[in-house]
């Protein structure tokens, strides 16, 4: 996959403070700010589930799990998802009698 190399810059406290969290390189600070990223955009339906993963630089089923891990659904429950699967049901119930 082609890659665009993005010059972020930060306060220097502000990585200082990732450093004292546990953050021992720029890569890991990156990858960091590439997770954070991701997650952003998917919650504001930016990215797919698919990109916002690829941005992570993880599988789905990884980025599902990194979701998971800071209380985001993967996907979304609507009240049309309820419906159309309340008339399923029903249809199916009364196929059952």
């Amino acid at each position: 996959m082609e890659m665009v190399a993005l010059d972020v810059h930060i306060p220097k406290d502000s990585y200082f403070s990732m450093k004292l969290m546990g953050f021992s390189t720029k890569e890991k600070i990156a990858q960091e700010i590439k997770e954070a990223t991701a997650i952003v955009f998917f919650k504001k339906k930016i990215f797919s589930l698919g990109k916002a993963a690829q941005l992570a630089g993880m599988c789905q089923a990884d980025f599902r799990e990194l979701l998971r891990r800071n209380g985001i659904p993967s996907f979304e429950y609507t009240e049309e998802h309820w419906e159309q699967d309340k008339k399923s049901i029903d249809k199916y119930m009364e196929a059952l009698k």
